[in-house]
């Protein structure tokens, strides 16, 4: 009986079943390895399936050695209890004999599956240092693209005599804010060279400080219409009328505008105006 009862030691088998434990940690610990490797590689993801194929498996035969373990395990306390009773008698049954056997064989079993689960990770391990130490394979039938260059930058601008000037003349303004001829210089320049937004800043200036100017005003209107600002060109238009009624050039410009925003009978009239002041207006106006 003492013979048979070393066959199913209970301490072997809890040995058998701590390297179970430790296999299954070295298990985990190749899990999470491969998942690294896996980001690592965006175009190697056919070798490293086939390593989380494997993993697959082991982790199947991992959880079947787990629950023989809990079985033997339970088979072991319910023989210590059959012993303990059957050692009080002459001597041990034939069933406990059998049982012992099976234990004895189910732990050979479990310790082959051991070492195969054992050579089974190291050989994992191996292949999965290789797989991470490899350059990514580029994916068949593409190739990489080009690297975009940075955009070019714009080239300068040139810098015009116009540019020039008119810097000059701001300079001079910031000196003499009250400076109305080098206001209207600075809008003429502006006008020559199609800068009609240019020739706004300087002319609102210039009608403030000489507010009975019809000529400023019309040349205030005009840069506004230019530069598209239609409803902001009616007032220093109608303000030039109001100071020159007889300015034929500001109510044509006012019939044009009042077209173009919708005031039908506002352009009518100052059409009428322009041409009772000066008939030939329109040829002159273009």
């Amino acid at each position: 009986q003492e013979a048979l009862s070393n066959q199913g030691d209970p301490a072997e088998t809890e040995a058998m079943q701590q390297e179970i434990t430790s296999l299954e940690f070295q298990l985990s610990e190749t899990l999470a390895q491969l998942s690294a490797a896996q980001e690592e590689q965006e175009a190697g993801g056919g070798e490293a399936a086939a390593l989380q194929s494997e993993l697959d498996e082991i982790k199947a035969t991992s959880d079947q050695l787990q629950a023989d373990k809990a079985n033997l395990e339970g088979q072991v306390k319910e023989l210590q209890t059959e012993l303990k009773i059957t050692g009080k008698n002459s001597g041990a049954t034939d069933a406990v004999k059998a049982e012992l056997e099976q234990i004895r064989k189910s732990q050979e079993t479990l310790q082959g599956e051991k070492t195969r689960l054992a050579a089974q990770v190291a050989d994992l391990q191996t292949k999965l240092q290789s797989a991470a130490k490899a350059p990514a394979e580029k994916a068949p039938g593409k190739s990489a693209a080009p690297a975009t260059p940075p955009p070019a930058p714009p080239p300068p601008i040139p810098v015009t005599v116009e540019d020039k000037e008119l810097d000059r003349i701001r300079q001079i303004i910031a000196k003499n804010p009250k400076d109305i001829k080098s206001m209207v210089q600075m809008a003429k320049l502006a006008f020559k060279g199609n800068r009609h937004q240019d020739a706004i800043d300087p002319l609102s200036q210039a009608v403030k400080l000489q507010s009975k100017d019809a000529e400023l005003f019309y040349m205030l209107g005009e840069a506004q219409y230019k530069a598209q600002h239609y409803h902001d060109a009616l007032k220093p238009f109608n303000q030039a009328v109001r100071i020159n009624p007889k300015m034929a050039k500001a109510h044509y410009n006012l019939c044009l505008i009042n077209e173009l925003v919708g005031n039908e009978d506002a352009a009518q009239k100052h059409y009428q105006l322009a041409i009772k002041i000066d008939p030939d207006i329109e040829k002159k106006m273009g």
